[in-house]
């Protein structure tokens, strides 16, 4: 799990949410252009062997505001289903090689899935699982009464994609295979309209939140659905794509249980400290507004500041830069190039720029641009501190996983670590001198 969601995960509380989080409003008759999606293949052709298991086959459509994914505005899957925009569309799902069936929010839980859950012997298998099981723990269970399946049960085809060096994805995964069953990618273009917020028409509420949704665009959603079953389906039981071995799995389970406790975070002490890096800020872009006399109103915008620090009579360095049209020598304002200016003799004036030195470091600059401190609506509902435990050796001998590999590799960086700091060794670094044997 990284800082990023860490940050979004453990900054909220459930009575910050109710006050903030924005009207809801479902747009129930849009002017939506609903293309005609080519016919696809559900099973036509594809003749699996029994499966003696009978693995639990699943996948959910969902809506949200947060957006799900690794960019810089994105979280994780457990931040994404509880944040408190989200909700699910659909689901489907397949007990073995039956038939597939969907479910939406309100209508009775099939008996398939209490079966399927009543089963001990029986895996859940999805691709991406860690967002089905947030989905399913978040969502599906405390919402709408889901039975909840332990993490030991569940498969997911992408590790299993990913560990025999397949595509990750399910759409490259299906045409890596050849399978008879493909992503629906041209529907896939038509329902994405429904997974996020649309932006505020002319004269709407631009603090409320509006959804895409008509009985076309339902239709179409429950079929691309239906579709990744199928493609999952055919995937898991396909015999180049084989069950992770035993200790594998094992690792998969254990990783999977570290990523859901999360980390020890001073949620208070994070935000307090996000509000003075912005108050910092404030303060230098004012104090560079002063000294420059408006000429530079922000201590971020460097090229407005060499302008203004060249016209003070000071003569920046000059470094190699890419450019369009390859490597340019230009003006540097780099932060050791800003220490060795304010060291030497400045005109009064031209030190304004000891402002961009600071604000240029990660304390300041990097903690007040946090989106997910600073908007509540990124936070995690829920508890303000979670925890997990360190993947260590005791964990994994309690589950029996071999600690080999680990140990060696452990062992392996003491050495280097050992050699580096020998001042009686020859030679540099972690590498042999020349001329020696080992």
């Amino acid at each position: 799990m990284s800082m990023r969601d860490f940050m979004t995960r453990v900054l909220n509380t459930s009575r910050v949410v109710a006050e903030i989080a924005p009207p809801i409003v479902m747009e129930i008759t849009p002017c939506v252009v609903v293309e005609t999606a080519p016919a696809i293949v559900v099973e036509d052709g594809f003749d699996p062997l029994p499966s003696p298991e009978e693995p639990f086959y699943w996948d959910i459509e969902s809506r949200s505001a947060a957006a799900l994914g690794s960019g810089k505005h994105s979280v994780g899957a457990r931040a994404y289903a509880e944040h408190p925009t989200t909700e699910v569309l659909c689901v489907s799902f397949a007990r073995g090689n039956g038939p597939i069936e969907t479910w939406v929010p309100g209508k009775p839980i099939s008996e398939v899935v209490r079966a399927a859950a009543a089963d001990p012997d029986c895996p859940w298998v999805a691709h991406g699982a860690a967002f089905e099981r947030a989905m399913l723990e978040a969502i599906l269970a405390p919402q709408h009464h889901w039975p909840v399946v332990p993490v030991e049960r569940h498969v997911c085809t992408m590790s299993l994609a990913l560990a025999h060096s397949y595509p990750g994805s399910l759409e490259g995964l299906a045409k890596i295979l050849g399978l008879v069953n493909q992503k629906d990618v041209a529907r896939e273009k038509i329902v994405r309209v429904m997974w996020k917020p649309r932006k505020p028409h002319p004269g709407e509420d631009p603090t409320q939140i509006y959804w895409v949704d008509t009985p076309e665009l339902r239709v179409d959603l429950y079929i691309y659905n239906r579709q990744d079953v199928a493609v999952e389906r055919e995937g898991h039981q396909h015999p180049k794509l084989t069950a992770l071995p035993p200790s594998e799995q094992d690792t998969w389970v254990l990783d999977a249980e570290i990523n859901d406790h999360g980390v020890l975070i001073d949620a208070p002490l994070a935000a307090a400290a996000s509000r003075l890096a912005a108050q910092a800020l404030a303060d230098l872009n004012e104090r560079m507004r002063q000294e420059t006399d408006g000429a530079v109103d922000t201590a971020t915008k460097n090229e407005k500041l060499k302008v203004w620090v060249a016209s003070q009579g000071v003569e920046l360095p000059r470094k190699q830069r890419k450019g369009k049209s390859g490597l340019q020598w230009k003006a540097s304002l780099d932060a050791s190039d800003i220490e060795q200016l304010l060291a030497g003799d400045l005109p009064k004036r031209a030190r304004a720029f000891s402002a961009r030195n600071q604000v240029a470091s990660r304390t300041i600059g990097g903690q007040q641009n946090r989106p997910d401190v600073a908007d509540p609506l990124r936070r995690r509902a829920g508890p303000r501190t979670v925890q997990v435990p360190r993947r260590n050796h005791r964990a994994m001998v309690r589950r029996g996983i071999s600690t080999t590999k680990l140990e060696a590799a452990r062992d392996h960086q003491d050495r280097r670590s050992h050699r580096r700091s020998d001042p009686t060794r020859e030679g540099r670094g972690p590498h042999r001198p020349q001329g020696t044997l080992q």
